[in-house]
């Protein structure tokens, strides 16, 4: 956040962080955000709402025997997936026009969380059975 300026920063658990105030994630300062918009806009939480898109966020897992080269399995996806655009900096991340999956290595279990985002909740659900079908079937591979 530093190195590109960033007004604001985030991640999915819903901490926010503001640098104008401090670098850490702080709660208190994403209510207080979301309060004086609320506020500067005059009107109702669910008049707010309605100027948004809607996306669906979908969260899931797919358990791996411990002995699997996980960066193999991701190779295997990339190349699978090596006509759409990809993002490496924390895990992977796959982008299909306007949905998204990102997959990541967890740290603690031998498991890639798996996450999808679509305006639909059918479509986010397929794109993670997708994704745990074609990593049950790369580490069978190995």
């Amino acid at each position: 956040m530093k190195a590109v300026n960033a007004v604001i920063g985030g991640e999915g658990n819903g901490g926010i962080i503001y640098p104008a105030l401090h670098y850490g994630r702080d709660a208190m300062v994403g209510i207080a955000l979301f309060l004086s918009h609320l506020a500067q806009f005059g009107k109702s939480c669910s008049a707010l709402r309605l100027r948004y898109p809607s996306y669906c966020l979908i969260k899931n897992k797919a358990e791996l025997p411990p002995e699997v080269d996980i960066e193999a399995v991701f190779e295997r996806l990339k190349q699978k997936y090596k006509n759409y655009p990809q993002n490496t900096i924390d895990g992977l991340r796959l982008d299909f026009d306007r949905d998204w999956v990102h997959l990541r290595r967890s740290n603690t279990e031998p498991i890639v969380r798996i996450y999808a985002e679509s305006s639909t909740q059918v479509t986010a659900t397929a794109m993670i059975r997708q994704i745990q079908k074609d990593i049950k079937e790369y580490a069978a591979m190995q």
